[in-house]
């Protein structure tokens, strides 16, 4: 009885620390989509700014401009975050890898 109590602690451990890793790589997929979008929709922005200097509507390609800017501060914000959780990723597949090795 005292060989079974152990075993399932420590699948149950193992279980909470694969849950911990399936929502980081979670958190990181939708992250990177995100990043994605935004570097899609900056893309466009770039488009259409220049297009509208072409015609002359400066005003409106200035806030373009700025939009475009806003979305550079947003990705470099998300680039920070994927990689925090990248960093988290690899520290607890170290440290599963640890117990595996202490066992």
């Amino acid at each position: 009885k005292g060989k079974q109590g152990k075993k399932q602690q420590t699948t149950i451990e193992v279980t909470e620390l694969d849950k911990a890793k399936l929502d980081l790589k979670v958190l990181r997929q939708k992250l990177t989509k995100l990043e994605t979008s935004l570097i899609t929709r900056q893309g466009k922005l770039k488009d259409d700014g220049k297009k509208l200097l072409k015609e002359g509507r400066r005003a409106e390609a200035k806030s373009a401009l700025e939009r475009i800017k806003m979305y550079d501060n947003s990705l470099n914000g998300i680039r920070i975050k994927i990689s925090r959780v990248e960093e988290m990723l690899v520290a607890m597949e170290q440290t599963q890898q640890m117990q595996e090795f202490g066992e």
